[in-house]
């Protein structure tokens, strides 16, 4: 709830009237509103999610292959993040949940011919994981 607060919201609508509704509506919540093409909107949905699930999957790669080598994934990631910035934003290896991530990524794929090689090495390094987890990090 709190990132309806303190986040720009994205409203869309196929007519002025919607938009405006939509937009007063998420005014009461929020101050920064940005409009955007009902195709728009839902495109930058699943960019939000997809995006989110590529740098879980690149912290989980990069956790795997630390394990494999004997190594501390996290000794290692707050090391290189101490006074970087450029390395701010790398996750934690953690299991890549909830129904949206895994999903957005797969529609994406579609809507793109099934053409995402990115978002599909994405799918196999976190729906891998548990299963390295399972098997104590052997491969």
């Amino acid at each position: 709830m709190i990132e309806l607060f303190e986040l720009p919201q994205i409203v869309s609508s196929r007519s002025e009237r919607g938009l405006e509704q939509a937009s007063a509506l998420f005014g009461n919540l929020t101050n920064k509103i940005i409009t955007m093409s009902p195709e728009e909107a839902e495109m930058a949905k699943l960019f939000t999610n997809v995006w989110r699930y590529i740098k879980f999957a690149a912290a989980s790669q990069l956790f795997m292959m630390a394990t494999n080598l004997g190594l501390d994934y996290e000794s290692i990631r707050r090391g290189l993040m101490e006074d970087y910035p450029r390395a701010s934003d790398l996750p934690s290896a953690r299991f890549a949940a909830g129904p949206c991530l895994l999903k957005d990524t797969l529609q994406l794929a579609a809507f793109n011919d099934n053409n995402f090689v990115l978002g599909h090495a994405a799918i196999n390094v976190n729906e891998g994981l548990p299963l390295f987890v399972v098997l104590g990090g052997l491969t």
